[in-house]
């Protein structure tokens, strides 16, 4: 996200309507980058965790995932 606009709660509110848009869904995986801590910090505030870290093509990458008890 474009840093004028971080630390407003779009991010957040964002994460959230996916969760609204598959309210089927009780488990909801996402990688993203190591070097992005920024990011890493939005997934764990929105109930995400680290599941692994791995390469992928010279990439840092770390799989994160968020289960919902429904």
């Amino acid at each position: 996200m474009h840093p004028g606009y971080q630390n407003q709660g779009i991010g957040k509110a964002l994460m959230y309507e996916i969760e609204k848009y598959f309210p089927a869904c009780c488990k909801f995986v996402l990688f993203t980058g190591e070097e992005t801590p920024n990011t890493l910090h939005l997934y764990e505030k929105v109930g995400y965790h680290i599941v692994s870290k791995e390469k992928m093509g010279g990439l840092s990458m770390i799989l994160m995932e968020k289960v919902i008890i429904r």
